[in-house]
């Protein structure tokens, strides 16, 4: 990942050791935002403060935050589209309730395109992109970048599963698999 006015920039795949501490950070940031009752609804690179020296992640611009009220977020506006189109997910699409776990689709977009340096749905048109969100299964990623450990392919795969029930409970859930899937990795 690069520093690009000190926004989070994947143009280029990031190594392994960048993307588990990149990760983890996003992760814990959402963990927070969502057990204080906040859906971000837009995660995506350009949300993503990366703070040199130290590589400190912080989440940005919290517009289209909502507070969740029990399991799902009410929308303000029937019928808006309101995110990223390339990183929502395909119940912000569908204008269906919504709870933390759309943040975690997107933070999987955001996965995706650290390990490889391209988003997992693409199109030449907006409503391509739309369609290949909610129809489309992406590229595994250890095909595109045989260094991604298998764990952690799977946890992006899972992040990017249509269904909502498919896709890890919590974030912080998220970020016991990414430290469980580090530590693994680092072989320690």
């Amino acid at each position: 990942a690069d520093l690009e006015g000190d926004r989070l920039s994947v143009y280029r795949r990031a190594g392994m050791a960048e993307t588990f501490l990149i990760a983890k950070q996003i992760a814990r940031g959402l963990a927070a935002a969502h057990e204080a009752g906040l859906i971000h609804r837009d995660i995506k690179p350009s949300n993503l403060w990366l703070e040199a020296p130290r590589w400190r992640v912080k989440i940005l611009d919290f517009g289209l935050a909502r507070r969740q009220q029990g399991d799902f977020s009410v929308l303000t506006q029937d019928g808006a589209l309101v995110g990223t189109p390339a990183y929502m997910a395909p119940e912000q699409i569908h204008g269906e309730a919504l709870d933390g776990r759309c943040d975690l689709f997107s933070f999987g977009c955001v996965l995706y395109r650290i390990v490889t340096g391209r988003l997992p749905f693409q199109g030449p048109t907006l409503i391509a992109v739309l369609a290949a969100v909610t129809t489309e299964t992406p590229v595994d990623v250890r095909s595109i970048n045989p260094e991604v450990p298998s764990k952690l392919a799977d946890l992006i795969r899972r992040l990017l599963a249509k269904e909502v029930d498919e896709r890890p409970k919590s974030a912080r859930i998220v970020l016991q698999e990414l430290t469980s899937i580090e530590k693994e990795w680092r072989g320690s």
